[in-house]
């Protein structure tokens, strides 16, 4: 096999392996985001402006998601039998329930509806104002199975906002819970093996360098880091999502995470210690400015590794904190293989 190829299989599973784990964990994101976000209200006709409801036929109107009013509530009144009007949230399960209907002295005292004014500002949480999500839910029906969802793990999931910046959630909190980890788990399998082919024809690479008599020799340590990570990563996805109470098992989850950090990082510094050495040899085949550029990215990466180390060990740091270093972290890690797609490039003759 030429060299041509070998670059051209380099560039594409180097693009593979930026994206494809980026994407996985961006959409586990997004679909914890919408879940946990996205609020519940009573199946009946919402309007634009306002709405009166008679209270026992708003009460007893199923939860649902696609009938929701487009704008937001910016005021919410209760009127009495006797005229009376109550301001304040009221949704049928709080203390005013017992107040006002289990407890109330007479008849005049219930209450007879419920008034909605709405505002000019779009309701963020009703669904119907997000199109793709919208058609997805109701052409999919999946309208029940989100709310089984929300109702079956009301303390699996939570509202956020962005958890790159303020680190409500983790990762793997993201893509652990139905139907997440329907996405999760295969995708990070798949970019584990792609991973796996990108440290394998980096070797053959170079191997096929050293036959022609290009280069000397070169250490193939990167591609046995590389390796171990991908095992690690297929090992954490596999095992994500399978809650198992006792101790062992906890320690054993993080020390699969652990060492497939470790790998990594090693396998990324052990290449690019390699093509460094070998730039001179090797020159028409790589972008030196992108090498120059890919030796900073690994210095800093392993410094924050150090820093975090250290942070994570005798510091304590808090869980938020802890989620904002995952989420960077590894979007951070994934940038190298972006770089490796630039730094190679073809030659006019084989």
């Amino acid at each position: 096999m030429n060299e041509n190829l070998l670059i051209k299989k380099i560039k594409r599973l180097s693009l593979v392996s930026f994206i494809l784990p980026l994407i996985t964990i961006n959409v586990c994101f997004l679909m914890y985001y919408w879940i946990g976000n996205v609020q519940f209200y009573k199946k009946v006709n919402w309007n634009n402006t306002s709405d009166t409801f008679d209270i026992n036929k708003y009460r007893s109107a199923p939860n649902n998601i696609l009938q929701c009013p487009k704008y937001e509530i910016n005021e919410r009144t209760y009127e009495q039998n006797n005229g009376n009007k109550l301001d304040g949230p009221f949704d049928g399960v709080d203390l005013n329930y017992t107040k006002y209907f289990v407890n109330a002295k007479n008849e005049n005292e219930k209450i007879k509806s419920v008034f909605f004014q709405y505002g000019k500002k779009i309701n963020s949480k009703c669904i119907k104002n997000y199109a793709i999500f919208n058609w997805l839910i109701s052409t999919f029906d999946l309208e029940n199975s989100l709310i089984k969802i929300r109702s079956g793990n009301k303390s699996g999931f939570s509202a956020i906002k962005y958890p790159y910046i303020y680190g409500e959630v983790s990762i793997s909190r993201t893509a652990r819970y139905y139907p997440a980890y329907l996405i999760f788990k295969p995708l990070i399998i798949v970019s584990a093996f792609f991973l796996f082919f990108y440290w394998l024809n980096n070797l053959r690479f170079l191997n096929h360098l050293r036959n022609k008599n290009t280069i000397k020799t070169f250490s193939n340590k990167f591609f046995y880091f590389g390796s171990l990570s991908c095992f690690f990563l297929i090992i954490h996805a596999i095992f994500l999502g399978v809650e198992l109470d006792f101790k062992l098992y906890q320690s054993f989850r993080r020390l699969v995470m652990v060492l497939f950090v470790l790998f990594e990082v090693m396998g990324q510094i052990s290449l690019t210690i390699n093509l460094y050495k070998l730039k001179s040899s090797i020159s028409e085949y790589l972008n030196l400015t992108v090498l120059n550029t890919k030796v900073l990215f690994v210095v800093l990466i392993l410094l924050g590794t150090l820093i975090s180390i250290y942070i994570l060990a005798f510091k304590d740091p808090s869980t938020n904190f802890k989620n904002v270093l995952e989420w960077n972290y590894f979007s951070a890690l994934l940038v190298y293989y972006f770089l490796t797609r630039l730094i190679w490039k073809l030659t006019r003759t084989n």
